[in-house]
């Protein structure tokens, strides 16, 4: 996926957002910061049928990740926007995440603040091994996606009875999202559009051995 500064720019202002909605006490761990990024990107979607941002969310071993997560919060880290403040959860080293001497916090319109606070009251008090299982069992886009690699997220807004269809009809969910982008030439895909398309069976989304 082609990515522009304007996407990067998006997603540090969303990750400096879901810092800022965690309040005086921070956002504890990574996999929370990386998941909340995820889930922010789903309520906003199942709300309003459009793209929080266009930063890829990609399949890592624990669930979603940030494409080049670690990097931008280093960078994040280095410019004062956010500080890590170094921890430890059980047996394992961690970060929490405060906001920064400049956070240069972005006012966003009311969905997507009401998504990045969902999303970081979701995310609160689950540990690392809740929040990993919790994507492991629930995320179709992770289930279909390899290490590294790009996650169709937008396949995880639908419902039980929309993947039961895309079952029956034995759709797989790579071919309805690389369908979509190919044919919306740019334009952003609501929700409603990717469910009447699954049910109509789209030209470009043919079952598997079609």
């Amino acid at each position: 996926m082609k990515r522009t500064p304007g996407d990067r720019s998006r997603a540090e202002d969303i990750i400096v957002g879901l810092i800022a909605a965690a309040g005086s006490d921070g956002l504890k761990l990574k996999t929370r910061l990386f998941k909340a990024f995820y889930y922010a990107h789903l309520h906003y979607f199942r709300k309003t049928g459009d793209l929080l941002s266009a930063w890829p969310i990609v399949h890592m071993p624990k669930g979603a990740g940030i494409d080049e997560g670690t990097k931008i919060v280093r960078e994040l880290i280095g410019s004062g926007r956010i500080r890590g403040v170094p921890a430890r959860a059980g047996d394992y080293d961690t970060t929490h995440y405060f906001l920064g001497s400049v956070p240069k916090a972005r006012v966003f319109d009311p969905q997507v603040q009401k998504s990045i606070r969902w999303a970081v009251a979701f995310v609160a008090g689950k540990s690392a091994t809740d929040l990993s299982d919790l994507m492991h069992r629930t995320s179709e886009s992770w289930k279909c996606s390899r290490n590294g690699g790009e996650m169709d997220w937008t396949i995880d807004t639908l419902s039980e009875p929309d993947l039961t269809e895309m079952q029956k009809r034995n759709i797989d969910p790579r071919q309805v999202r690389r369908s979509l982008r190919e044919s919306a030439e740019g334009r952003t895909i609501g929700l409603n559009e990717l469910r009447s398309r699954i049910r109509s069976r789209h030209p470009g989304v043919a079952g598997k051995g079609h």
